[in-house]
């Protein structure tokens, strides 16, 4: 997809549609503080009250925060990535996705590229390796224990 595109997908989902420095040149990342602005913009005008639509919007950029700053964020820290709105046209689907199994890809995909001699840094939702290697260093343990 093109910039162009996304910014209408997020707009359409969101109504939000970053404009100016908010978009990154030539990339289809937008700035954090705009998507965190526009919630906060959204926030104090949902009540128990409020529209259905209202709350899928808030709920649509909540979720591309997880996703994109969270379960699959990038090195720059400042930066969105709007390449997961296409999973947020209906949110009745996200469930049916396996996103462990692609959150982990995605961390294996980033460690290979941390390990090249130009990459400083590495992005990836670290706590899973952290909780992969907490869980099998246990496995490993209690077998070796039970084996006995």
């Amino acid at each position: 997809m093109t910039r162009g595109q996304y910014l209408d997908m997020m707009g359409q989902f969101s109504v939000y549609r970053p404009q100016g420095d908010a978009v990154q040149r030539g990339g289809s990342r937008v700035a954090l503080s705009g998507i965190r602005n526009h919630m906060e913009f959204l926030h104090p005008d949902i009540t128990s009250e409020t529209e259905d639509l209202y709350i899928e919007r808030y709920t649509r950029l909540a979720l591309l925060l997880l996703f994109e700053c969270v379960l699959f964020p990038n090195t720059s820290g400042s930066l969105v990535s709007m390449r997961s709105l296409h999973h947020l046209q209906q949110l009745d689907d996200l469930p049916l996705y396996n996103w462990g199994a692609a959150v982990l890809a995605y961390l294996y995909r980033s460690m290979c590229r941390a390990s090249m001699l130009c990459v400083v840094d590495i992005c990836g939702f670290l706590p899973l390796l952290q909780v992969t290697t907490f869980s099998n260093t246990l496995f490993i343990t209690l077998n070796s224990i039970w084996s006995k």
